[in-house]
């Protein structure tokens, strides 16, 4: 992943105090969290597949 789609410390910080003022339990806002992180992991692989060439 680069430094752009990378969900920084920052960024998490920020989410979970908007939650906080949201109301929303941790138990909802961990799991989103989650989602956030596997959703660059799986646009990573992607693009690393479709990038990849195939050797014939």
């Amino acid at each position: 992943m680069d430094a752009a789609e990378d969900y920084s410390t920052e960024e998490q910080k920020a989410v979970k105090k908007a939650a906080k003022l949201l109301k929303v339990e941790d138990d909802i806002a961990l799991p989103l969290n989650r989602l956030v992180e596997t959703e660059e992991a799986v646009t990573a692989l992607r693009k690393a597949l479709l990038q990849t060439e195939v050797l014939a």
